[in-house]
């Protein structure tokens, strides 16, 4: 996606700049001056994009890196937090299953004192 960016990014600066230069209405030297200046201007924007996308892959790869080296911390984290939360809901259910069966034990003794 980038590679076809930057081609065509060339092929119109290259188009461009040799529309202009043989449009243009100068003197053979002052085309080739301007010619040269243009060339040199062309070739420090195309290494400029070129670093710029050297910087890019090398940021893309130091937060793959980063999140890689992240993702089984951040795992054995949350496999912690659950654990503890299971640790600490067991006896609770397990309370509340008693109180049910107690309810339940006395809503069958009400029954049938009452019938």
């Amino acid at each position: 996606m980038i590679g076809n960016f930057i081609k065509g990014l060339l092929f119109g600066a290259t188009v461009g700049g040799a529309g202009g230069f043989l449009l243009a209405p100068q003197s053979g030297k002052e085309t080739q001056k301007k010619a040269s200046v243009y060339l040199n201007e062309l070739t420090d924007a195309t290494l400029e994009v070129n670093e710029s996308i050297t910087d890019l892959r090398q940021a893309v790869s130091q937060t793959q890196t980063a999140i890689e080296d992240t993702i089984p911390f951040v795992k054995t984290s949350i496999q912690k937090d659950i654990d503890a939360f299971k640790f600490q809901a067991e006896p609770r259910m397990q309370r509340v299953n008693e109180q049910i069966d107690q309810l339940k034990k006395d809503a069958e003794e009400f029954s049938t004192t009452n019938t």
